[in-house]
């Protein structure tokens, strides 16, 4: 079965918030997921440089409660849709294009499922999201233009901003059988605009006053 169709806990809520249909009285799931990327980059030998990736393990959270009633069920969720991050270090070729970058996001969701029937359900989500996107870059201190004092290793330029936007999400469960149990769930894009706050660190005078 796909997860639009699943009811197995309240994290259900999250594939198809109609599902919170068939869960019984009120239920709370808790999760949290360890992840680490493997992250790589091998140059050519035109061009040789190597990068492994440099981040720890991450653990992403997740809650989520649903109590039903007799035909309505209520929900909220807190989780994330998505998330990815590198490290790329300061020794590579590239690191005057990148050094790290990573998208975090996270879901505030409340959701209300209708037992319209006993055989469809249908249900609804709206979710407000954080989305948090970083990127650290390397700046060349050494051009000549400007001037001493000269030398100087590369500085940094970090860029880091904050954006909350609207989501939703609209479910359907239908039991055409006892044993035939069709899901379909709809998730809305959530557009994010983001103002970028820039810090500079360790960069030439020249670049510091600019």
């Amino acid at each position: 079965a796909g997860r639009a169709a699943m009811s197995l806990d309240a994290a259900s809520l999250a594939a198809n918030p109609a599902t919170m249909g068939e869960l019984t009285g009120s239920t709370i799931t808790v999760a949290a997921m360890p992840l680490q990327l493997d992250f790589e980059f091998r140059g050519s030998s035109e061009a040789p440089a190597h990068a492994t990736n440099e981040e720890g393990i991450a653990t992403v959270p997740a809650l989520f409660a649903v109590h039903r009633g007799d035909r309505f069920a209520f929900g909220l969720g807190a989780y994330s849709y998505l998330g990815l991050s590198f490290d790329a270090g300061n020794q590579w070729a590239g690191r005057r294009v990148v050094e790290s970058a990573g998208l975090a996001t996270f879901n505030i969701a409340p959701a209300v499922a209708w037992r319209a029937t006993d055989r469809l359900t249908v249900g609804a989500s709206v979710a407000a999201q954080l989305a948090r996107p970083t990127t650290r870059i390397a700046v060349a201190n050494d051009a000549i233009y400007y001037g001493p004092p000269v030398g100087l290793p590369d500085g940094q330029l970090e860029l880091s901003g904050d954006s909350w936007a609207a989501g939703a999400q609209l479910g359907l469960l239908y039991e055409p059988t006892d044993s035939i149990r069709v899901g379909l769930a709809w998730t809305a894009p959530v557009d994010h605009s983001v103002a970028v706050d820039i810090q500079a660190k360790n960069v030439h005078p020249v670049l510091a006053t600019l």
